[in-house]
């Protein structure tokens, strides 16, 4: 009986020739991979088709995105179940079937309530690292982007820490893996309106750290919840 031909979308094939490189040039974990640029040039493909191959590839956990420096073989890690998530969702970002939007309103749900959970539970520890995350935004000058995305990690994720919550913590490690394996903040980056769009994080996330170290959960949630509709509304300009 004759079946159906399937026919594979262009990243995936990119994908393909991508990992076959890595397995034919004996590439070691840290090890970094051409541009984007370079190999869409190499395979005479577009840089949109590279960028969703590299996406595809990172859900797997073969490679890192590092914004601002470039794309480097993994270190091999066995699979935990924020690993297993990261997976689901990149493909399934990589393909299409979602888009970045649709993580950035799941991040504002649940980062809202793990933001009323940290005021809560936050000790002058977690309130000192939080401050101090402040101050170094403060001290950069210029549009020192990768300074400032690192910053921004480091503050969602002590704020999951603060909230003393394991799955919280684990769903914001996933969109911190998300963000950085699937290049959305690359449409961030490359965005018209990026000094406007870090300045204002930046004044949010100063509230927010005050409403935290002050022990205000609704308030902490609320300013949690509108920092997150403010990426929303920017990302949807990009992806859009």
């Amino acid at each position: 009986m004759l079946s159906p031909i399937k026919t594979e979308k262009l990243y995936t094939i990119i994908s393909h020739q991508i990992e076959a490189l890595i397995e034919q040039e004996h590439l070691k974990p840290g090890d970094k991979l051409p541009s984007e640029r370079e190999l869409a040039q190499a395979l005479s493909v577009s840089r949109t088709s590279v960028r969703q191959a590299i996406s595809a590839i990172a859900s797997k956990g073969l490679i890192t995105v590092k914004q601002g420096d470039g794309t480097y073989v993994a270190e091999p890690m066995n699979k935990v179940p924020k690993d297993i998530i990261v997976d689901s969702l990149g493909q399934s970002l990589a393909a299409r079937q979602i888009n970045p939007i649709e993580i950035a309103q799941a991040r504002r749900l649940i980062e809202s309530e793990t933001a009323k959970l940290c005021a809560i539970n936050a000790d002058e520890k977690i309130c000192n690292k939080l401050r101090n995350i402040i101050a170094q935004s403060k001290s950069f000058t210029g549009d020192n982007y990768p300074n400032f995305y690192n910053l921004n990690i480091e503050l969602h994720r002590t704020i999951a820490d603060g909230a003393d919550n394991k799955v919280y913590k684990i769903f914001m490690e996933c969109f911190i893996e998300l963000m950085n394996g699937n290049l959305w903040y690359w449409g961030k980056e490359h965005s018209g309106n990026q000094r406007m769009w870090k300045d204002k994080n930046w004044e949010q996330h100063e509230d927010l750290v005050n409403a935290i170290c002050n022990h205000n959960p609704e308030l902490a949630s609320q300013i949690m919840y509108d920092h997150m509709s403010t990426v929303v509304t920017e990302m949807s300009g990009v992806f859009n």
